[in-house]
């Protein structure tokens, strides 16, 4: 579909607690890439911003963003998104729906369940934190 993919590793200014900073979220997107896309598939480049997403796609020469969407909030989410991106840019917006095993993961309910949870014994909160942590991230917590 496409020769080059940049992968944004944007932060929102708006949200102050963050599980891992930009370098950590990198290392992880990476290592995402390496273990699930063939190394010829397409020409992937991550970068790390504090910029609005579609700016830094216009920056870049870009002609489309790529967004995930995983249950009907997000599509909701999404159009205004959309809308402002599209008053202020040119480019398009692609939305691909997430496989049904992530549709629940979710970094709100990561944090409440570290949050809410400190009481249990660690194995009981390792298998609730399993349910909505992908495995290679997964990793990084124990």
């Amino acid at each position: 579909m496409f020769d080059k993919v940049y992968v944004a590793i944007a932060t929102n200014p708006e949200k102050h607690t963050h599980m891992f900073d930009q370098v950590e979220r990198r290392k992880m997107m990476e290592e995402i890439i390496q273990v699930h896309l063939p190394v010829d598939a397409v020409d992937i480049i991550v970068l790390q911003t504090t910029d609005v997403v579609v700016d830094v796609a216009a920056n870049l020469g870009c002609d489309f963003l790529i967004r995930g969407i995983r249950d009907q909030n997000d599509i909701s989410h999404e159009r205004m998104i959309y809308d402002v991106n599209k008053a202020i840019s040119n480019i398009e917006t692609i939305y691909i729906m997430c496989d049904k095993e992530m549709v629940n993961v979710s970094s709100s309910v990561v944090r409440n369940i570290i949050k809410y949870s400190k009481d249990r014994d660690p194995v009981s909160r390792i298998n609730m934190l399993k349910a909505y942590i992908p495995a290679i991230i997964m990793g990084r917590f124990v």
